[in-house]
């Protein structure tokens, strides 16, 4: 209970993070991170297959997790990881880096989706229809808790 009021106090994670660290030491600031990540993992899996989902609808073959973390390029397989990839950007708190981690991915590949959704779906040129991403944005929200 002493912990979610010094939780409450802080409005910014940094601040509390710093907190908590010099009450607590590194080792218990890691161990619940484990935890909050074990915790957090289902959904980011959840959206993960909602994204296979849709595109294995418009592909000839079955899209997996498997393949989002892969390296095969063949494009449903490569829109559904940048799709993903740009809901976990908008609806999640993790960082490019640790989104890039849940795909075996660095980074700079996060980064990528980031500006290439986007573009797709301004110009309309996304695989799956635009209607079609506009529910799946809605359920992303719901999934990563975002509404």
């Amino acid at each position: 209970m002493e912990l979610l009021h010094k939780m409450a106090k802080h409005n910014n994670f940094a601040t509390f993070k710093k907190a908590f660290i010099e009450e607590f030491g590194i080792g218990k600031w890691l161990a619940i991170l484990a935890i909050m990540d074990s915790i957090n993992h289902g959904k980011y899996d959840q959206l993960m297959q909602m994204c296979c989902d849709l595109y294995s609808s418009i592909s000839s073959a079955r899209i997996g997790i498997d393949d989002l973390k892969g390296d095969r390029k063949f494009a449903a397989i490569v829109e559904a990881r940048q799709l993903a990839m740009f809901f976990l950007m908008t609806y999640s708190p993790l960082t490019l880096e640790a989104i890039g981690g849940l795909f075996n991915k660095d980074h700079s590949t996060v980064h990528w989706a980031k500006s290439v959704i986007p573009t797709r779906i301004e110009h309309k040129s996304l695989l799956i229809p635009i209607d079609v991403y506009f529910e799946a944005n809605q359920m992303a929200q719901k999934i990563l808790g975002g509404e």
